[in-house]
């Protein structure tokens, strides 16, 4: 659970994904928010005025939903539903818990109205595929995040991990330089850990991402917080 955990804390300070966005809450708790309906990373409108990725990240053919039942031998959260109020309209919130006195992560929904699952009671977790056997799986918070992805997002994107160009394009110079390669850095590592249909529309975001790092270099050196402090000169030995 130690190296679930690592994985946690630096997956869930990323920002900038079209599907989801993370909230850590400790180093055990990871809040999910995932959209209902797929939009673009690029934000192009279809005629109709719903919001669809680019031909890049387009949903995969339709095909029978997988229906996920809740896991009556798993732990409930530390936090229990009825304490906490979170509410998000067209989205589904999730706890992610990699609680070290468990020995395997968790998901709970926390809110909102997913087709795809049959269980009503809040404390009582997902059985999901990444999770079940995961002494013997080893599965990844990002192999969690993909199937949460799939289960909610309709139509299903063939990228779960499209990128919100737009909003890293508004960030301030600095944040979208380091974000930048941090998400790269994550992303690699995702794509380098596995083989899997979707792999190549994330190369295709990393592409994008790499020339947008570079892009952001020469405004990020030019803000006084990342200049350089100023040394003494040497002196001779």
């Amino acid at each position: 659970m130690d190296a679930f955990s690592k994985d946690m804390l630096r997956f869930g300070t990323l920002q900038g994904f079209a599907c989801f966005t993370m909230y850590l809450r400790g180093r055990e708790e990871l809040l999910l928010t995932v959209r209902n309906h797929a939009v673009a990373s690029e934000g192009e409108a279809t005629d109709g005025g719903s919001m669809l990725f680019s031909a890049a990240q387009a949903a995969v053919p339709p095909s029978p939903a997988r229906i996920c039942s809740p896991d009556t031998n798993g732990k409930p959260p530390a936090s229990p539903a009825g304490k906490e109020h979170i509410a998000q309209e067209d989205h589904c919130v999730f706890l992610i818990g990699a609680y070290q006195r468990y020995k395997s992560p968790f998901v709970w929904l926390r809110s909102g109205k997913l087709d795809t699952y049959v269980g009503v009671d809040f404390d009582v977790p997902m059985k999901l595929k990444s999770t079940q056997d995961w002494a013997n799986t080893k599965s990844r918070v990002w192999d969690v995040v993909a199937e949460l992805v799939a289960l909610t997002v309709q139509p299903r994107p063939r990228n779960p991990f499209a990128v919100n160009f737009q909003q890293i394009e508004l960030m301030h110079p600095l944040n979208a330089y380091l974000g930048t390669a941090a998400m790269l850095n994550l992303l690699r590592e995702i794509v380098g850990g596995r083989q899997h249909p979707s792999d190549v529309f994330v190369l295709q975001d990393m592409q994008r991402l790499v020339a947008m790092h570079f892009e952001a270099l020469a405004p990020a050196l030019a803000c006084s917080s990342f200049r350089l402090p100023h040394l003494p000169p040497a002196r001779e030995i």
